[in-house]
């Protein structure tokens, strides 16, 4: 395979006694596998744990929005449903 295009990522793999070899996935969030040294990358770390915040805030928001919405459906229900009871009374 010398000077030739081939995939140089290393994989993380299984032996498994009846079917052989399983491969599970690429090993990318390690660097150093190969030095003995195996070290989590550390940005892409955070750039993961950034994104899941991102989204969890995004989310947050979200309900946020509909949950004021609900209230402010129920309280406009409220002032109507006064209203209507007020006119009750003075017509009678």
């Amino acid at each position: 395979m010398r000077a030739s295009s081939h995939d140089q990522s290393i994989l993380q793999f299984s032996i498994l006694r009846k079917s052989g070899l399983k491969i599970i996935g690429r090993m990318d969030e390690y660097q150093g596998i190969l030095s003995g040294i195996a070290q989590k990358v550390y940005q892409q770390y955070l750039d993961r744990e950034k994104k899941i915040l991102e989204k969890e805030t995004e989310r947050r928001q979200k309900r946020k929005a509909r949950l004021d919405a609900q209230q402010k459906r129920i309280s406009q229900q409220e002032s109507a449903s006064k209203a209507r009871r007020r006119k009750r009374v003075k017509k009678s």
